[in-house]
């Protein structure tokens, strides 16, 4: 029976092959206390036995909290080119001493790494440091590596990459052939006859794919056989690479046939920049082969980022193929001129899902992304050269118009619809007392603001809310009426979590003043109400912004449908309790996009019991005006009802007649300035001339004239969903009502959709079907 000390250095050696064999170099179980636990040995002798080993030099220590010890033949065996030492000290790290630097055998002018497009942070850029150094020493003996990972991972790819660098480098006189064979389950592999054909000399690089049942030691065998051969025949002994996959047979006996071990994660596994990077030295491997500029969006390079876990590099690239492929069929199809080849969305395949979500980081990554990338035949550029040079389109985004975020700009930028938030469930125990205490605030007006209060304090709590990130307005520490709802929360948030930081105190003190000024700076809130959610929510929720109030508000009213299906009553009712919910106690104002009918309205009036003044349309011009009139010195809606109607009157006659065709009027018209405002981070001069462009094609498609009116939705809607594609915002809650709306209006949603396509300005910007189905509505 095996003694303690025996089952102690057995599992150390276990632990110590199985992190070099996943390329993780993670040792964190190779400590005392785990090793006690898994072992069921008492932890004092543990420590007593490692401290034994180490000084037997049978174990390396790496010194900290916890101090590892890992074994040293196993770490000899795999790296056997390396010296290391008997302790690493705390402040050093087992890395220092595992891979190469600019004092090792390989200098960086002698490899480049960046042609392999594998930096420091890549997953496979400790399979290079191991398996490099086979390549540079001056051995005649035979060479092997292994090569573990899954089918499709890159492995023959990665070897082809790295064999061109050592041929470009110069260092072997041999003619650099490589021979690839497959070794298939319960069969012999007969290479030698197959290589004896071969009249143009000896292979120098073998490449052999094993089933993962061929047993090592035939392997073994076989490699012998091969080296008195190339002995035999008087040719410079070959380098073999031996591709196995990840659950291979009694893997631990290949490691005795080579110390260079690589292990290839599978594509999900990988880090995101460089997935990126493989998508990208794809298409350019592509614009090559066929000799033609390839431009591809964004969006596409974050779908196939995307692809989901059991896809591998061999799938992507047959994804990337085929858009390729339909990009260059729909181009000759559609008579394109030039010979670029754009490959949008449309062009991927249904398995490619396009509704990416991803995580904090990975939003960052893609809102520094440029909205396309090129891809020239003629460039000698490497794939990192061609990331880091690209460009982001200039003429879209104003460069000096991005500022560092404050708490204030969230809550201006917050949703406007009621809908998603009037009935706001919360399950949390946290929540629902904080929900009970700012309900008695006058933040129980705006349930949308009152929700992200609730959110935003349980994530400080858990710490994930970086409160040193946002700075408050100048504001009154002591806000009159609130003061003992503030000292209850705070006596709650103490109790709920015990030695909170002063400064998350006075953080939620702070963010809870603010919510409830913003609330009761409103005296006449406004209510949007458009057909198409998406057109209300854009307009309340920019102009929200640009005035930094929460003032607007949308919602989805479907009066025609309700009126034609009888359900009138269940539409004024959702109207009602809308307007009753952010009635500030002055009356409120209702913005729809119908001309109002006493019978709807007397309705409404009649159900709310409150004062509320209905005008129309809901168009820029309309919503600025009005605004203009509630900020000023009011007290109620009753005193501004006549100067909203004379407003009406005048942007009635404005709106119907077409007098901003022309450019000089648009560019000099009083609401040239407003689309600066509204839009601070869009080149706005040159957006609206691209989308004014685009909107006398689609009208000259439809046979529509183009109204005042419909020049400037279409050039609002249009900026909003410019910016959107911009910043990488998609609101998943953002959907058209009625899907099957597309359905009914097949044929101007095609059309619609046929001049995206063919708007060469927009055309790295991938439109999704909500999109367009937006500005359908429009016509």
């Amino acid at each position: 029976m095996a003694t303690q000390q025996e089952k102690l250095l057995h599992r150390i050696e276990e632990l110590t092959q199985e992190q070099i064999m996943q390329g993780t170099y993670d040792f964190s179980e190779c400590c005392a206390l785990v090793l006690s636990v898994d072992l069921a040995i008492d932890r004092s002798n543990v420590s007593r036995l490692l401290n034994k080993l180490h000084q037997e030099k049978q174990l390396i220590k790496l010194k900290g909290r916890p101090t590892l010890f890992i074994s040293t033949q196993i770490l000899t065996k795999s790296f056997p080119y390396l010296s290391l030492p008997h302790t690493i000290q705390k402040d050093d790290h087992l890395n220092n001493y595992l891979f190469l630097n600019e004092t090792s055998v390989l200098s960086s002018s002698e490899f480049q790494l960046d042609t392999l497009d594998i930096g420091e942070n890549s997953s496979l850029y400790n399979v290079v440091q191991n398996v490099l150094p086979i390549f540079y020493y001056p051995s005649n003996e035979l060479k092997t590596i292994i090569l573990r990972g899954e089918k499709g991972v890159g492995r023959k790819f990665f070897l082809e990459k790295l064999i061109e660098q050592t041929k470009m480098k110069g260092t072997s006189k041999s003619t650099r052939k490589i021979f690839y064979t497959l070794w298939p389950e319960q069969s012999k592999l007969d290479i030698l006859p197959e290589l004896k054909r071969k009249k143009d000399g000896l292979a120098s690089f073998l490449v052999i794919e094993l089933d993962s049942s061929v047993p090592a030691s035939d392997v073994s065998r076989k490699l012998d056989e091969l080296s008195f051969y190339y002995k035999n025949e008087g040719g410079v002994q070959p380098l073999v690479a031996l591709l196995i996959p990840p659950q291979m047979q009694n893997i631990e006996q290949f490691y005795e046939i080579s110390p260079y071990v690589g292990y290839f994660p599978k594509f999900s596994e990988r880090p995101l920049k460089e997935k990126v990077e493989i998508i990208s030295n794809i298409y350019l491997t592509e614009c090559r082969q066929i000799s033609r500029e390839i431009m591809v969006t964004k969006k596409v390079i974050q779908s196939l980022a995307a692809i989901s876990a059991s896809s591998n590099i061999a799938y992507i690239k047959k994804e990337i193929l085929y858009s390729i492929s339909q990009a260059f069929f729909n181009r000759n199809m559609e008579n394109t001129t030039g010979t670029t080849i754009l490959v949008s969305t449309r062009h991927l395949s249904e398995k490619v899902d396009q509704n990416v979500e991803g995580s904090r980081d990975e939003k960052r990554f893609w809102d520094k992304f440029p909205e396309r990338l090129t891809f020239s035949a003629q460039s000698n550029q490497s794939t990192l050269e061609i990331l880091n040079n690209t460009q982001d389109e200039n003429w879209l985004t104003d460069q000096q118009a991005f500022e560092k975020q404050t708490i204030e700009q969230l809550i201006n930028a917050l949703p406007t619809n009621l809908i998603f938030y009037s009935e706001q469930d919360y399950q949390h125990t946290l929540e629902k007392r904080l929900f009970n205490f700012l309900s008695e605030t006058p933040l129980i007006k705006d349930p949308i603001l009152q929700n992200f209060v609730i959110k935003t304090i349980s994530e400080i709590l858990k710490g994930s809310f970086p409160i040193e990130n946002y700075t408050f307005p100048k504001q009154e520490e002591n806000f009159k009426g609130i003061n003992g709802i503030l000292k209850k929360i705070e006596r709650f948030l103490r109790k709920y979590q015990k030695g909170i930081a002063e400064t998350k105190i006075t953080f939620i003190r702070k963010l809870i003043i603010l919510g409830i000024k913003k609330v009761t700076d409103v005296k006449v809130p406004m209510l949007i109400s458009a057909r198409e959610n998406s057109i209300a929510e854009n307009l309340a929720q920019r102009f929200n912004e640009l005035i930094g109030k929460r003032e607007i508000f949308s919602m989805s009213s479907r009066r025609t449908e309700a009126m034609d299906k009888g359900e009138v009553h269940s539409f004024v009712r959702k109207m009602s309790k809308n307007l009753k919910t952010i009635d500030r106690g002055g009356g409120t104002v209702l913005v729809t996009d119908y001309d109002p009918s006493n019978d709807v309205d007397n309705k409404i009036l009649l159900e709310i019991r409150l004062l509320t003044f209905t005008t129309y349309p809901p168009t820029m011009a309309h919503i600025y005006d009005i605004l203009r009139i509630l900020n000023g010195n009011i007290m109620s809606v009753v005193s501004v009802s006549s100067a909203i109607i004379n407003k009406k009157n005048e942007h009635k006659k404005f709106l119907d007649s077409d007098s901003l065709n022309d450019r000089a009027e648009r560019t000099n018209s009083e609401y040239y300035e407003l689309f600066n405002q509204l839009f601070s981070r869009l080149n706005t001069a040159k957006t609206n001339e691209v989308l004014y462009k685009l909107l006398k094609n689609i009208a000259n498609d439809l046979a529509v004239s183009l109204s005042n009116k419909l020049i400037i939705d279409f050039l609002f809607q249009g900026n909003c969903l410019l910016e959107k594609h911009m910043t990488n915002d998609h609101d998943p809650s953002d959907q058209i009502d009625h899907p099957d709306y597309k359905v009914r209006s097949d044929q101007k949603f095609q059309r619609i959709k046929k001049q995206l396509d063919q708007a060469v300005d927009l055309s790295f910007i991938d439109f999704t079907d909500e999109d367009i189905m937006l500005l359908t509505y429009l016509f």
